[in-house]
């Protein structure tokens, strides 16, 4: 069930949030309103869904933003990295940036 904060703004607060063709994706619970969240990454960056055992998705716990780990390709070997996202793909926002790929585990807090 959505709910609205003080600023007015859509929370996804009972939604599902899943990786489909290396891509973020939102649905009801019921699996209706399937919606792809329109990320774009910064070059050389890809997302690590399925790529490894730490890739993970995320909605933060007022449901205003989708975390996800992607991998920086511009770094040799490359790293793991924490971002954030606005559920209509907007506010792309590196949250943690050059972490091992081994030994990182960025939602052993959730």
């Amino acid at each position: 069930m959505d709910a609205q904060n003080s600023n007015n703004s859509v929370s996804q607060i009972g939604k599902l949030i899943y990786a489909r063709d290396r891509q973020i994706w939102t649905a009801n619970y019921d699996g209706s309103s399937q919606t792809q969240v329109p990320v774009t990454l910064p070059t050389n960056v890809t997302f690590a869904f399925g790529s490894i055992p730490q890739s993970a998705l995320a909605i933060s716990p007022d449901g205003q933003k989708i975390f996800f780990t992607a991998f920086n390709l511009n770094v040799t070997p490359k790293v793991l990295e924490l971002y954030s996202v606005n559920f209509d793909g907007t506010g792309l926002n590196l949250v943690i940036g050059n972490g091992p790929v081994l030994g990182f585990y960025p939602f052993a807090a959730f």
